[in-house]
């Protein structure tokens, strides 16, 4: 019985250790959780920096951004345009197409990669791309903001990419 009791005791004991330990793993997977979530600024903070200028610290936290979500389409969105600002049109591109494979059907990630290739001199893909896009804005109710990049609206991207036909 004494036996018996040690055993009992000691599956307890190893239960109790199991559970403490989920608990301790859990605690500090949702405090990470916390303090990674609070590390990132708010998208406006973000394009505040680029519009000042001040490009390397936008793209430092726009690059946390992506390492907390690799899934951050509009963190891939803002980094082109800031490589686009900064006329790093390799780097833009492949920020493009990596918004454009996160979200296909949006107008603006594939308006994004029309206008890179049509700087790097792909006129006849920049134009296919293009003309996808107006096809896509066309179906959008015009007054609305553009998904992605809301300060234009369908209307007024419609236009610039008509003009580019």
């Amino acid at each position: 019985k004494k036996n018996g009791t040690n055993i009992e005791d000691k599956s307890k004991d190893a239960e109790n250790d199991k559970k403490y330990t989920e608990k301790k793993k859990q605690a500090e997977l949702e405090q990470a959780a916390t303090h990674n979530s609070s590390l990132l600024k708010p998208y406006t903070a973000i394009e505040a920096l680029i519009k000042t200028g001040y490009y390397m610290e936008a793209r430092d936290l726009l690059e946390k951004r992506i390492q907390h979500n690799a899934q951050d389409t509009r963190s891939y969105v803002m980094l082109c345009m800031l490589f686009m600002d900064l006329d790093e049109v390799g780097t833009a591109l492949e920020m493009a197409r990596m918004a454009s494979y996160l979200a296909p059907n949006e107008p603006f990630t594939n308006y994004l990669v029309a206008v890179i290739r049509q700087r790097h001199g792909d006129i006849a893909e920049a134009r296919s791309a293009s003309r996808w896009v107006y096809e896509k804005l066309s179906l959008l109710q015009e007054d609305l903001p553009v998904s992605l990049c809301e300060e234009i609206t369908v209307k007024q991207l419609k236009e610039v990419v008509r003009a580019g036909l």
